[in-house]
């Protein structure tokens, strides 16, 4: 019930800190950052195989997104054209 700003996607292979910076230049309107409750709409890359999982079941690259008060139209053209980048 409800809905969240904040959520996260797994990319289905894992890319280069330097590829997942060509993606994130690409981006216009989300900025790199954490938010708990902002108004503008930011990315991170948190690297999960440095952090103490049991069971690290993911094969790419976590994106975390918090969608801030843009147009939602404009930030899912914003995520699928730096997308096409990988």
């Amino acid at each position: 019930s409800g809905s969240s700003g904040l959520f996260s996607f797994e990319l289905r292979k894992k890319y280069s800190n330097k590829e997942l910076e060509v993606f994130y230049n690409k981006l216009k309107i989300f900025k790199l950052g954490y938010s708990w409750g902002g108004f503008d709409s930011l990315i991170t890359f948190p690297q999960l195989d440095k952090r103490s999982i049991k069971e690290n079941k993911f094969k790419g690259n976590l994106i975390r997104l918090y969608c801030g008060l843009e147009d939602s139209n404009d930030q899912i053209k914003d995520i699928i054209n730096a997308l096409k980048i990988l």
